[in-house]
């Protein structure tokens, strides 16, 4: 179940930031409650060096949760293979009141991922 649920995650999270970020520069957006943040990071081994890395954390305060992901863009988009340089790294417990744990918070992202307009 965990699996299914780690795999949903990365794709949605591949739609919001293809949808609500860009390559063109550090950006703060908030989108159905959430405050996400992309900000550029050095280079990861084995990207091309007309690539750009980022880590783009997504919070949720009033749900006590959070994710940090990472993702490559090259050329405008998202580098290909998507599923390789575009992932999720973390779950964080930000208030133990609202989430248990990391795997409350893997089912909580996915709960509000579904509210997300992609």
């Amino acid at each position: 179940m965990d699996t299914i649920i780690e795999m949903a995650n990365n794709l949605a999270v591949q739609r919001i930031i293809r949808r609500y970020l860009s390559p063109e520069g550090n950006q703060i957006c908030t989108v159905e409650g959430a405050c996400i943040t992309s900000r550029r990071t050095w280079s990861r081994y084995g990207v091309p060096a007309d690539a750009t890395c980022w880590h783009i954390v997504i919070e949720h305060p009033e749900e006590g949760w959070s994710v940090s992901a990472r993702a490559v863009w090259r050329d405008g988009r998202l580098m290909e293979p998507v599923a390789t340089h575009t992932v999720i790294e973390a779950y964080w417990v930000d208030d133990a009141d609202l989430i248990a744990d990391e795997d409350a918070a893997r089912i909580a992202v996915s709960d509000w991922i579904q509210s997300v307009p992609l």
